[in-house]
């Protein structure tokens, strides 16, 4: 057989798309893999090597952008339920703010109730922190894990004070 017969024989194209896909670490690997002369096979497989690590950094690439848009997504997914909540919370201080007279004023004495007030205030306060986190408009400190538990006090402080009605 002529060496032109042997070289006609194989698809160069179909063997170097196998390659570049495929999950072969070498040319000899795939020679030995596909029954090639691994001399031959060299020859003719000039820069695929390298064509290879192109590819492989290029998927790479897309899947760190991928999964960076997933993140990107999930990020902005829980800002929004976070903004969600805190609307939620401040019509519920607003609520309160407008029955004024029945929550903040004693119906004995008809005075304002300075520590109802001041427990609004925080409760307020803290949801327009917690807003303004949602949105991006302040950076998030070491802080933001204690941020619920106060929130959290400052309301059952806002509900007992409430409750007490001086």
């Amino acid at each position: 057989m002529a060496r032109w017969e042997v070289m006609a024989r194989y698809d160069w194209e179909a063997l170097k798309r196998e390659f570049l896909l495929g999950n072969y670490e070498s040319l000899r690997q795939f020679a030995k893999v596909k029954g090639l002369g691994y001399a031959h096979l060299r020859r003719k497989a000039k820069g695929w090597l390298e064509e290879k690590s192109q590819l492989r950094a290029q998927k790479e690439r897309k899947i760190a952008e991928g999964l960076l848009e997933k993140q990107i997504k999930q990020e902005i997914d829980w800002n929004l339920a976070h903004l969600e909540a805190w609307g939620e919370f401040l019509n519920i201080v607003r609520w309160a703010l407008k029955e004024f007279r029945k929550h903040f004023v004693s119906e004995k004495t008809g005075r304002l109730n300075p520590y109802a007030l001041e427990k609004a205030a925080n409760v307020l306060k803290m949801a327009q922190e917690g807003q303004r986190k949602a949105l991006g408009l302040d950076e998030k400190t070491e802080k933001d894990d204690g941020s619920l538990k106060e929130l959290a006090e400052a309301i059952r402080g806002s509900l007992k004070a409430l409750g007490d009605g001086e």
